[in-house]
């Protein structure tokens, strides 16, 4: 998961906004130590869950080996609050599957799962084709304190996957 619209090019500028995070690290991680260095390779494909990512070991290995691996898959994992019990199962399964089988790449690299969380932001009819008869509201706290849109079960998935990580001795980031 990218969480942005775009991975810009390295030396491009855009709305912030719209940048893919692991981009907006790699420019923080730039500009805090200087380092060119770094290189952020961003693998994300929109959609991509734990499942799609164990199928697809061979892409990730074609670029081992890593210092660090940054796993996220959360906003994936969402499903409607009548399938929620299943798909715990399901998220804590194949992340232990998939956190496991990273730990193990070559170079040990250090693995963290990055726990996004979801908002509709103003777009009601998103919020409403997701979430029907759920939708809450919340101020973004920006100044002109607009309504964001969410549904409460978009925010479990990130507990889904608290004993796979605790198994696979694997730290997280919620952001």
């Amino acid at each position: 998961m990218s969480t942005g619209f775009v991975d810009i090019a390295r030396n491009d500028t855009l709305f912030p906004r719209s940048i893919a995070w692991p981009r907006k690290l790699e420019l923080f991680m730039h500009q805090q130590w200087g380092n060119q260095s770094v290189q952020i390779i961003n693998l994300a494909e929109g959609g991509a869950d734990e499942n799609s990512w164990i199928a697809r070991l061979d892409v990730l290995m074609s670029h081992a080996p890593f210092d660090i691996v940054l796993v996220e898959s959360a906003v994936n994992d969402q499903c409607s609050a009548k399938k929620q019990i299943s798909k715990a199962t399901e998220v804590d399964y194949l992340s232990h599957i998939l956190l496991k089988t990273l730990t193990q790449f070559p170079n040990d690299p250090a693995v963290v799962s990055v726990e996004l969380y979801r908002l509709a932001f103003t777009k009601r009819r998103d919020a409403n084709k997701q979430c029907p008869d759920e939708v809450q509201e919340i101020r973004d706290g920006t100044n002109n304190n607009q309504t964001c849109l969410y549904c409460s079960q978009w925010w479990k998935p990130q507990d889904w996957r608290k004993e796979a990580r605790e198994r696979n001795s694997v730290s997280y980031v919620s952001y």
